[in-house]
């Protein structure tokens, strides 16, 4: 698989890599012994996507959905090594809706876990905002697709807006959990932060901010979405109840393991000392971000 150029999957990728293979005051680690029958192959030789962002699947066992930063998800038949290389094709084109600009474009998409009766998917974007404090929104909509062949993008219901200044730092990971709950990762902001910054009004760290926040939120109504049941500030306190943890810097991708704990990637800052971290979030905690960077302090006033 080839891309025109590096796309936002970098940063995931090199969190992870480094995450696992770098401990603090230690050596490389050394390489894992060699798994049998394990390996790496293409999955589509010599197709080219342009700005790949993400893979999912439907549930079906024939076809993926590659969502490609610029606008479109392509549908793509999987190869099993023989015959003719399967050519996407376009299945959901919002060229027209995205801002394709730094870190922005299209971010996620989830299917709905009965998508096989209902044809229900989940689709977060940066899109351009009327200005100001609100010149870019996140936006989280519904399409209507039917399984196994098209999504009609005219049946568009935008379910969650979050508006931003700038166009880094979006978050955008989208994802339904096992508890059928629909999850979004929404990343600080992108305002500058040092380690010589003082201050407690960060966004990752402000209760009624969704920025830098893992939001959890019930779409049981189509075109519609509410906080999720057991979210640990559901009935407000102050909180916006949508949030289920907090303090994070740009959770842009996260899932689930086999013991259903969730893990993210989180990618840092540059600079000599910086951390790549992955974190395992879990409900209502403050997960450090800007206080900490991965496993050191960072910015002043926690």
């Amino acid at each position: 698989m080839h891309a025109s150029r590096a796309s936002l999957a970098a940063p995931l990728a090199l969190a992870l890599a480094l995450a696992f293979l770098v401990l603090p005051g230690s050596a490389l680690a050394a390489d894992p012994a060699p798994m049998p029958g394990v390996g790496l192959a293409e999955a589509w030789p010599g197709v080219k996507f342009t700005e790949p962002v993400f893979c999912v699947s439907d549930g079906s066992p024939d076809s993926m959905f590659v969502g490609e930063q610029t606008g479109q998800i392509v549908k793509v038949a999987k190869w099993r090594g023989q015959g003719a290389v399967p050519q996407p094709t376009v299945w959901l084109d919002l060229k027209s809706k995205v801002a394709y600009e730094g870190q922005g474009g299209l971010l996620g998409c989830a299917f709905h876990p009965q998508f096989a009766q209902n044809g229900r998917v989940f689709v977060s974007y940066l899109a351009k905002g009327p200005g100001g404090e609100n010149a870019f929104v996140l936006v989280v909509s519904e399409f209507a697709a039917t399984p196994g062949g098209s999504c009609d993008g005219a049946s568009e219901k935008r379910v969650l807006q979050i508006g931003k200044r700038r166009n880094i730092h979006q978050g955008g990971g989208l994802a339904f959990g096992p508890d059928g709950m629909l999850y979004l990762g929404v990343g600080d902001g992108g305002d500058p932060v040092s380690q010589q910054t003082v201050g407690k009004d960060f966004p990752s760290q402000t209760p009624n901010n969704p920025l830098g926040k893992i939001l959890r939120m019930d779409v049981s109504t189509v075109g519609k979405c509410v906080p999720g049941a057991g979210n640990p500030w559901a009935t407000g306190q102050g909180w916006m109840p949508f949030i289920y943890a907090y303090g994070f810097r740009n959770p842009w991708r996260f899932d689930w393991d086999a013991q259903g704990r969730m893990w993210t990637a989180e990618p840092g800052t540059s600079g000599e000392g910086s951390r790549e971290w992955v974190t395992e979030i879990k409900r209502g905690m403050n997960h450090g971000w800007p206080y900490f960077e991965g496993d050191r302090p960072f910015a002043q006033g926690g």
